[in-house]
């Protein structure tokens, strides 16, 4: 099974809390199937050095929303682009503000492995205003991962002084294609 690094789940988590609190967060822990909830609270707290199971992190995010967010589609997203924020708005601020979109979107595509341990990136097409890319080797991928993924790129986008950035992901390995694709488009800022 593929799994997420600790510091993607606290990110999510604290995101949930600091808009339900302890309450809200007991009610989706209560929700879970009892194997994820041992997969992802079995420690006690959030690790962000631990790995932990993928398809779990999306079935509690998914259980957040429903519970929290009243299956509402912006709550989910708002809860990605803070994931993003927390990464990108910190000391990688400034390199973001200064390199070309589509460098910094390449490279954030190198850095998969430090979030996810499966799973290979390869640069498509990279051009001043779109980047395509495929994500293969990640067999069980969960179905809907995309949702809070797309998000997140287009967050990143933002951070790059990029203007109206979108996201698409039309194939993925979830639905039974050979990969994830996901198309990145902007207008340079």
């Amino acid at each position: 099974m593929g799994k997420i690094k600790g510091v993607e789940f606290n990110d999510a988590y604290e995101y949930f809390l600091k808009n339900a609190g302890n309450t809200g967060m007991e009610k989706v822990k209560a929700a879970l199937a009892p194997a994820v909830r041992e997969s992802l609270f079995s420690k006690g707290s959030i690790l962000a050095v631990e790995w932990y199971d993928y398809a779990a992190y999306v079935n509690f995010v998914f259980t957040a929303v429903k519970i929290l967010g009243n299956n509402q589609p912006d709550f989910l997203y708002n809860m990605a682009v803070y994931q993003a924020q927390k990464l990108y708005n910190g000391p990688w601020k400034l390199f973001f503000k200064i390199l070309s979109p589509s460098f910094v979107i390449k490279k954030a595509a190198q850095f998969w492995r430090l979030s996810y341990d499966s799973g290979d990136v390869t640069i498509l097409i990279c051009t001043k205003d779109h980047v395509s890319f495929k994500v293969t080797n990640f067999p069980d991928i969960p179905k809907d991962h995309e949702l809070e993924q797309i998000p997140f790129f287009e967050e990143l986008m933002r951070v790059s002084n990029c203007r109206e950035p979108h996201a698409t992901h039309p194939k993925c390995i979830a639905r039974g294609d050979d990969c994830c694709l996901f198309h990145l488009d902007w207008k340079n800022g």
